[in-house]
């Protein structure tokens, strides 16, 4: 552990509280994710959800940043299980795919459809990715103060909104894709809380880009956690995406 250990819920409680996600390891959707969290709250935003590309031509984009011009995502060209799917073979479909993949991912607690979007996005030798990321929304629930398994209490929520992206260890059939995303939960307990973190995804190209197993790696990126849309975002390599 390293830095301060702040807890899920660190922080008093504030209606829609933003926590930057970036010092003191936290697990999050036990999907082998690590991100960090300091006790620095932002000045309130609301979250731009952008789950839902636009079918429009898209840009490559550069492993790193320095492109001012916004990526266009673009649409899965089908649908399995409520979750987009069909992407094209580039860069553009690769960060689609992601946003849509964690979206999904992010923004459920309940460990049945966790695993239904593991069964459906994983690539071939992911074989355990339904209940690999089941464990997932338990986990979560455990760490707001849920309880872990049966119904959730009235208004209990949690939504992944991505906001921006950077690509790692690009090639013509992987790559992972950083994505900066707000993450939203609702607790009776706790009231709304918005948080920002790095959410990263290894995909490889199987006719389709598919979610590979975590490598256990991204503690690489703990430090690169930003506010979305401000000029240490920018500086930090994030790019903009639109619809």
């Amino acid at each position: 552990m390293n830095g301060e250990d702040n807890t899920f819920l660190a922080g008093p409680r504030h209606s829609r509280r933003i926590i930057t996600i970036a010092a003191g390891l936290l697990v999050v959707l036990a999907v082998g994710v690590l991100l960090v969290v300091r006790a620095k709250d932002t000045a309130p935003q609301e979250p731009s959800p952008q789950a839902n590309p636009s079918a429009s031509p898209a840009p490559e984009a550069s492993p790193t940043g320095g492109s001012k011009t916004p990526l266009r995502l673009v649409h899965g060209k089908r649908t399995r299980n409520g979750i987009a799917v069909g992407y094209p073979h580039s860069a553009a479909g690769a960060v689609s795919a992601a946003i849509e993949y964690w979206a999904q991912l992010g923004s459920t607690l309940d460990p049945d459809r966790a695993r239904k979007i593991g069964d459906t996005i994983a690539a071939d030798d992911f074989e355990d990715a339904g209940d690999y990321l089941a464990r997932g929304p338990s986990n979560s629930r455990r760490k707001l103060g849920l309880p872990t398994s049966g119904p959730l209490p009235e208004g209990s929520t949690m939504t992944l909104s991505p906001a921006a992206y950077q690509l790692r260890d690009q090639s013509d059939d992987h790559m992972t894709v950083l994505l900066l995303s707000y993450l939203t939960t609702t607790t009776p307990s706790s009231g709304v809380l918005n948080r920002v973190g790095v959410f990263p995804i290894e995909l490889a190209w199987q006719g389709d880009w598919r979610m590979r197993r975590p490598s256990g790696n991204d503690g690489d990126y703990l430090s690169l956690s930003r506010t979305p849309g401000s000029a240490e975002a920018t500086a930090a390599g994030w790019q903009d995406f639109t619809q």
